[in-house]
């Protein structure tokens, strides 16, 4: 899952999301962060948060910090094993303190 494109933020941006990771073929959930005219993953991105297996039947909050960037976006990439025995769900993401920012593309 891939964020708009932001053409800058603040030094306290963050970004605060749901996340639920049930089920024995759950590996990882990971937020990462390209910049610049890295926008179309060529050169891969930078992990900035990662939670790993199975987290039980629950919903849980995260909140990562980005702080001051100038154009960057955010990638949700969610890995599974072998099994159809797992799911990992996100919800209800939002971005804080990100004033001076601007979603454009």
């Amino acid at each position: 899952l891939n964020s708009p494109y932001f053409h800058g933020s603040s030094p306290s941006c963050t970004m605060r999301f749901w996340y639920h990771m049930y089920g024995a073929s759950v590996d990882k959930l990971e937020l990462g962060i390209t910049h610049d005219s890295d926008m179309l993953w060529r050169s891969g991105y930078d992990a900035i948060w990662s939670m790993q297996g199975d987290q039980n039947d629950t919903w849980r909050q995260a909140e990562v910090t980005i702080g001051a960037r100038q154009q960057f976006r955010v990638h949700f990439v969610g890995y599974v094993g072998v099994s159809y025995d797992g799911d990992i769900a996100i919800d209800d993401i939002e971005f804080l303190n990100c004033a001076g920012s601007g979603l454009h593309g």
